[in-house]
Order: C-alpha cells, then structure tokens, then sequence
C-alpha cells in the first residue's frame, strides 16, 4: 500500500492539489523542510568562536551538506579523504563504495567552493586526510541537537531521512531512473521498489517536469509552467483559458479567440504560460483576500535581491517550482520580507501568455 503526499496543503478552494506518490513507509523532508535544516546547520556553523571550536562545527556542518546533496550514506561521506576524493573544480566528490568501487557524484559547485575555502585557510589544521572522519554517534547526536533550531520533526533529522529526502527531489525534478540508481549507488531495483510507486499519472508528471525545464529555457519570462487545458470560456473578442500544471495548480489566462485558434487551444492540450516577473504581485497575508488577481499561488521566500528601486524576490512554490517578482524596494522595507517568509504570488489573467509546445 501507499500513500499520497499532497505536494500543497495551503487552504485555496480554486486548486486541486497534485500528489506525487512515494511508499507509505518512506520518511523525507520537503524542499521547504530541506532547506529549513540547510539554514539551522549554517547558522549554528557560523556562531562558533574561531579556532578548534569553529573547526568542530565546520566538520559537522560540511558532512551535513554533502550528505544532503549528494544522497550518500553516512558511511560513505565519513571515509571520503578530503585531500583525494574531492574534485574542488568540477564539483564532483568521490565515493568508495562497499564492493570496493567508486563512484562519481556531482554536488552544487558553490558546496565544493566553499569547503575548498574554508580548507585552504587552514580548516583542517592537524587532521589533514580525515576532514570527515567523525563517529557516526556523534554524527547523528548533532543532527538530533537541530530539531530545537529548524523545529522540525526529531524522527526527520538523520542521514538515512537525508539519502531518501534527495532520492525524492530527483525523482521530482525528472531524473531518470537509472541516473538516480547510480547517483545514489543503489542496485537495479532499489529505486522504484524504495523510493516511489510509479503509476501512469506519475509517468506524465515527470515527463511534463522535463518539458517545463526545456520551456524556461527558452523564454525571457522568470516564471514557467507547463499545463493541460481543463476548461475554456468563450467570449465574443477573449476567451479564458484554465490550465492544470503537472504540481495540480490551477491557472488562468484570458487571450483574444485570434490567438485561441491559432495556438488551436482546446481541452486537453498541454501549453507552455509564462508570466513576466514584473507582473507578479507579493502578499504576505495569511490568504490574498478579495484582489482581481485570478492567480494565487503560495510558496517561501528563498532570496531576495535588493537595488536602488527596485527588487527581486525569488520563492520557491511547495513542489518546488520556482517564482520571481520584481517590487519596489519600498514593498520589501514595507513588508518586512525576508527570506523563509511564506508569502502569496499573485498575478492577472490577463498576464498570463500561453505558447504551443
């Protein structure tokens, strides 16, 4: 048996959430709950006092990231050799694996950079070669001592929940099978049978991730979606357009019934919207209220870039979809915002532009 997980409960009677099906026996952390650990482990590295007290937590701290990029087990992380295994240019790590070969797995290269930095200034001074080799008692009791900082759920907060955690977001983001088996070093039926039970409506879900990467490359617009058209409602001069995306959100956009016929919309059809980052309205109310805005999606804060006028603020939706707006600076002073704030993305029908696929 499993179960489903819905990808966002927030309270919007307008959408039907997407589920994305994983074994009910199978513990994880979301994206948002990844990097609410990810933000408690930098924080509580970057308290420590200088010298052997901040090389403590910089070891603790630096395992934990390459556990959590990587999807490897503690094992394998613990015996990497810092001087041998890390590949600091091409962001690539190193692992030796139980029957005794290696594999090579890409990590983000801003971890690889940063952990070259902090070595490079002496980081592991005395203990050159074993930057990782810790006991994994110790290990796990810093993972534990996190559940205060990031309150998140005590049972979560361990290397095995980290592993399965990644497996999940690479089977999300479209990765094939066979790329995550060998990510993960995991043999040909430990995928499938661990991480997911693969129904056909999971199938067309993944493919859709893939196209909807393919689309923002190819558009100006920050902000992409791929969706099949649920409904139309035909005027004399506009029609409006209701797309569901592969994540259950629900969209609008209105166009002229020229524009209707030579996209040739219909129900059924899979379109590529894309809204332009200007035309995305922040509202950190508990729900948007009564607004012109037909669309309404909540998601969290993850940066925001401030200049002279104005700003960008970037939010990454529950299933882990990607938002920009672009705001005054006076909003963001005005708001408060800042970043692992939930907040509502709202934007017109009328901003929504559709393209064929």
């Amino acid at each position: 048996m499993a179960i489903t997980t819905p990808v966002d409960t927030a309270p919007t009677p307008h959408r039907t959430a997407r589920m994305f099906t994983v074994p009910d026996n199978l513990r994880h952390l979301t994206s948002t709950q990844l990097e609410t650990l990810t933000d408690s482990f930098r924080e509580w590295y970057l308290e420590a006092d200088s010298g052997r007290f901040e090389q403590s937590r910089a070891r603790i701290y630096f395992l934990y990231l390459l556990l959590r990029y990587s999807g490897a087990k503690l094992g394998e992380v613990l015996s990497i050799d810092e001087t041998r295994d890390i590949d600091f240019a091409g962001g690539i790590i190193h692992i030796q694996e139980e029957d005794g070969n290696r594999r090579a797995v890409i990590i983000p290269d801003k971890i690889t950079q940063e952990l070259h930095r902090f070595l490079d200034r002496g980081g592991n001074h005395g203990i050159r070669g074993t930057f990782f080799n810790l006991d994994q008692g110790y290990v796990r009791r810093k993972f534990r001592e996190q559940a205060d900082r990031s309150e998140l759920p005590l049972e979560l907060l361990c290397p095995q929940v980290l592993r399965d955690s990644r497996a999940v977001e690479f089977l999300k983001s479209g990765a094939p099978i066979p790329a995550v088996r060998a990510m993960l070093g995991l043999g040909k039926s430990g995928v499938s049978e661990r991480y997911l039970s693969m129904t056909e409506a999971d199938i067309q879900w993944l493919m859709q991730g893939v196209l909807d990467r393919e689309m923002r490359k190819k558009t100006s617009a920050r902000n992409s979606f791929i969706g099949t058209v649920a409904q139309i409602r035909s005027g004399t001069i506009m029609s409006q357009v209701g797309l569901t995306t592969a994540a259950g959100y629900q969209l609008v956009s209105i166009i002229t019934n020229e524009s209707m016929e030579g996209l040739g919309v219909s129900v059924g059809r899979t379109l590529n919207a894309t809204v332009k980052a200007p035309w995305v309205i922040i509202s950190r109310d508990e729900a948007p209220g009564t607004t012109s805005t037909r669309n309404r999606l909540q998601g969290t804060v993850t940066r925001i870039n401030s200049g002279d006028i104005s700003a960008e603020v970037v939010g990454i939706l529950d299933d882990g979809t990607s938002l920009c707006a672009l705001i005054t600076d006076g909003s963001v002073r005005d708001m408060r915002l800042e970043p692992g704030d939930r907040v509502w993305f709202l934007f017109k029908a009328f901003s929504v532009i559709l393209n064929a696929i």
